[in-house]
């Protein structure tokens, strides 16, 4: 990291080709010089899970906070780079807020 802290954005929200339509892993790695360190879906659907993974860097770390439902309970993951790129995930059900500094270890 570059001494910004969990939360802080490198550009402002203007500068972000982070849009719908978009590469958002690929414009995520663009902004972080090679991708995040950290990433978290909360939302649990298909496309924020994916992108989510995706924008990692080398040996980075994916936190799932809760359930994926309905249509989203069983999303294809790209199992080839989460090997290949020696990524970490982690799962968090219940995870209270004053929890989640922990997630990030």
């Amino acid at each position: 990291m570059t001494g910004r802290g969990i939360g802080e954005n490198p550009r402002s929200n203007r500068d972000c080709e982070c849009q719908q339509g978009k590469d958002v892993p690929k414009a995520i790695q663009d902004i972080t010089g090679g991708g995040a360190h950290m990433s978290m879906d909360a939302l649990g659907s298909v496309a924020t899970c994916r992108n989510s993974i995706l924008c990692l860097r080398k040996r980075g770390r994916h936190v799932q906070v809760g359930l994926m439902v309905g249509d989203h309970s069983d999303p294809s993951l790209p199992m080839g780079p989460v090997i290949g790129e020696n990524w970490n995930f982690l799962g968090a059900m219940e995870c209270k807020r004053t929890a989640i500094p922990r997630c990030y270890g």
